[in-house]
């Protein structure tokens, strides 16, 4: 007797093989998010550690020398375009190399190009080069001073200089603030306000023995990681190295407050590499803020929903980037009297 045996085909039916794809889709449609996810998670923790170690390096540099570095500075021997916080805090960072090879004295030494520059010797050192943990990972900001044109291999300043993400905090300024503080300068060439209230200021040597609030409760430095609205819908690139590197210091020499050379409008008064808190997170343009360079150039950050800030203990937290103004405020001025709980 003879079974009828069903014959049997390999491989799928085209309509199978659809709904596998289809099936595969909807997964990876699924998990994208939460890889997407766990990548910006990523990034955030990798910024956060390089806010730390700046951080640590001004803790150490206090440390050693009961104060920290000027926020931004003049030369050693007094003449204008020295150096930032960065600059100093290098030798705390197992940059001694680097540290060792530059001159910190004569006109103009950190200021990029031959236009301005009494000698080549910085620009060869400091050329296209910053520590890596001066760089955002979810930072699309350029990386140097290129995109702003220029000769090959030059920017429209000189030498090619790198642009680093995160900026000293001068401390801050707030309307009313001028009518009782010695310590904020209204900035006429610019419509800003600069203050010598918190820690990383022009000319500023703040020990913690100044920091009356608490160095746990004072900020040192802040995220300018991403990109502005100039208020017409184009984004622009607004951090407080203008387009002169993260090692420029200022061409003033007094600190910032009222009846000082600040207010000298025939001089163009700037310290780069540090920002008076003016405005929130993310803000658009607005007084205040100008490439070269506005004393109120607002934080930014790339990280969605949060931005890093660092404190004067050396620790480093995440503030949602819709934090109260006056929170960051209080946050920026080292002797305000207000203490701020996690």
């Amino acid at each position: 007797m003879k079974r009828n045996r069903r014959s049997i085909t390999g491989g799928f039916t085209l309509v199978e093989l659809l709904v596998v794809i289809a099936i595969i889709g909807i997964l990876i449609g699924m998990l994208l998010p939460a890889v997407q996810s766990v990548r910006a998670a990523a990034r955030r923790t990798s910024c956060l550690n390089n806010l730390r170690q700046s951080g640590l390096t001004l803790f150490n540099y206090e440390s050693a020398f009961k104060r920290y570095p000027t926020g931004s500075d003049l030369t050693r021997d007094g003449f204008g375009w020295g150096t930032s916080w960065l600059g100093y805090s290098l030798q705390f960072a197992e940059n001694n190399a680097v540290y060792d090879k530059l001159i910190f004295d004569g006109w103009a030494a950190f200021h990029p190009g031959p236009f301005h520059h009494a000698s080549p010797h910085n620009d060869d050192i400091l050329s296209d080069w910053i520590p890596p943990y001066m760089v955002c990972p979810s930072s699309n900001l350029p990386k140097n001073n290129l995109i702003y044109g220029g000769a090959p291999g030059e920017g429209p300043w000189g030498p090619v200089r790198a642009l680093g993400n995160y900026v000293g905090i001068a401390g801050a300024y707030y309307d009313g603030l001028e009518d009782t503080s010695r310590e904020v300068v209204y900035v006429p060439d610019f419509l800003g306000w600069s203050s010598s209230n918190g820690v990383l200021f022009a000319n500023s040597k703040i020990g913690f023995q100044d920091m009356t609030d608490g160095s746990s409760n004072i900020i040192a430095l802040g995220e300018q990681s991403d990109f502005i609205d100039d208020g017409f819908g184009e984004m622009i690139d607004m951090r407080s190295n203008g387009v002169y590197g993260s090692f420029l210091g200022t061409n003033n020499g007094d600190v910032p407050i009222p009846g000082s050379s600040w207010e000298n409008t025939s001089t163009w008064p700037r310290a780069y590499n540090v920002a008076t808190i003016r405005y929130d997170f993310n803000t658009s343009l607005a007084p205040g803020m100008n490439l070269d360079i506005g004393p109120n150039n607002p934080l930014t950050s790339a990280h969605p929903g949060t931005g890093a800030v660092v404190r004067c203990d050396g620790s480093t937290f995440s503030v949602n980037t819709r934090i109260g103004l006056d929170v960051l405020v209080q946050l920026a001025i080292r002797n305000d009297g207000v203490v701020l709980e996690d």
